[in-house]
């Protein structure tokens, strides 16, 4: 039989076999992960745990649990149908910061951020490094009142996870 569980609640009701495997999405929180293998280990005497986490998308996500832990708003950027992305979203507001999902620099509202607020951002895997240089220039120019322009858009590459001042109001 295979079992699907999203968190750690959900296996308690389980009736579990004598020996299984476990695997994890890629995009599953590194904490959560653990939490719940821990719970199998004490109730399946042969687990085996496959480690499917992608190094980089864990790293990713730390860097933003971080970053959310220092800022007052987090901006994701990536695509709507990125579960990468939905995680990285999930992370950020699970630290009670408001946190906007968008998709490109276009997608930021023209005001309610304060001088006085630390702005994270962080953006999912395959979102284009160009999208990215876009969302931290438009913040920057919002903060300087500066007219808006075009950031060219060279070859597509994830981008790092940054933080920066929030604009004047």
């Amino acid at each position: 039989p295979v079992f699907i569980a999203k968190a750690p609640e959900e296996l308690e009701a389980l009736d579990l076999p004598e020996r299984a495997t476990v695997v994890a999405q890629t995009t599953l929180q590194q904490t959560i992960r653990q939490e719940m293998v821990a719970i199998l280990e004490t109730k399946i005497p042969q687990l085996t745990v496959a480690n499917t986490i992608c190094s980089a998308t864990a790293k990713r996500q730390i860097e933003a649990e971080q970053l959310a832990r220092q800022a007052d708003v987090m901006l994701v950027v990536g695509g709507k149908n990125s579960a990468n992305t939905r995680a990285l979203y999930q992370t950020c507001s699970a630290h009670g910061k408001r946190t906007l999902w968008i998709e490109s620099a276009a997608d930021l509202p023209g005001e309610g951020f304060s001088a006085s607020e630390i702005i994270g951002i962080t953006a999912g895997a395959s979102t284009p490094e160009w999208s990215l240089k876009e969302v931290a220039k438009r913040m920057n120019d919002m903060e300087h009142n500066t007219p808006q322009e075009e950031v060219e858009q060279p070859a597509p590459a994830s981008g790092p996870t940054e933080a920066v001042q929030g604009p004047t109001e």
